[in-house]
């Protein structure tokens, strides 16, 4: 994988920060590093800095305190949905076969480099032949960070254990909003849907690999027939 040196400083220095607080380092109500410390650390200016954390605090992980600094507000809470971890990974062990079929395979530029387009129809063959449609994923990834991504048929092959086995990067983590849409007829017809069916659920966000690079834009609208089952696990102390 290439380094980070290309990305913006304000960018790594809240890689930096976000690493701590969702690997431990740093917890809830702990102080982050003071502006003075991170400006030594990246050798930058106070400006640049303060642009790192107010991107922190608008994604709600860390809170100023005006004249005492700026701490942690972050409480682990552990989701589990399906799909997520990879549709591959989410259906192993179950009875049935995953089903993959590519409608788009194909190069784009996407800001300003090589990114390979997938589009897949994703769900389940049983063991006697009958099959589903669960989702229509589409996925976005830099040719860069993979190159030669674009040769793999992933008709046959999971993306993540690709990512795994082929560039040894492991998927840690994503970042989705989950929301309801009506889509156009086509979507429609590709999940077996009728125009009767309700709004269906959409996942839009990105997901990110053990150093917490990003490494793929998803977007994966579910058929109506998926039932999504969350479960929370939340700190015994706190409101």
């Amino acid at each position: 994988m290439a380094s980070d040196e290309y990305l913006p400083l304000y960018v790594q220095i809240g890689r930096h920060v976000r690493s701590q607080i969702l690997g431990g380092q740093l917890s809830d109500g702990d102080a982050i590093p003071s502006e003075p410390s991170l400006m030594k650390t990246f050798g930058t200016t106070r400006g640049t800095v303060r642009q790192a954390i107010g991107e922190l605090v608008n994604e709600g992980l860390v809170r100023r305190e005006q004249g005492k600094g700026t701490f942690v507000q972050f409480r682990p809470m552990t989701h589990s949905i399906w799909n997520f971890g990879g549709f591959s990974d989410s259906i192993r062990g179950r009875a049935g076969l995953g089903v993959a079929r590519v409608i788009e395979h194909e190069v784009v530029e996407l800001d300003g480099e090589p990114t390979l387009r997938l589009v897949r129809l994703r769900g389940i063959r049983t063991p006697e032949g009958d099959e589903s449609i669960h989702s229509l994923d589409t996925s976005h990834l830099s040719l860069r960070l993979f190159p030669g991504l674009d040769t793999v048929n992933f008709e046959n092959a999971s993306l993540y254990q690709t990512l795994r086995e082929r560039y040894g990067v492991h998927p840690h983590r994503t970042e989705l909003a989950l929301t309801t849409v009506a889509p156009d007829a086509a979507v429609f017809t590709l999940l077996g849907e009728t125009p009767r069916s309700p709004a269906l659920v959409t996942l839009r966000g990105h997901a990110y690999d053990s150093d917490d690079r990003q490494i793929e834009r998803i977007e994966i609208v579910y058929s109506s027939s998926i039932e999504f089952k969350i479960s929370t696990t939340m700190p015994s102390t706190g409101a």
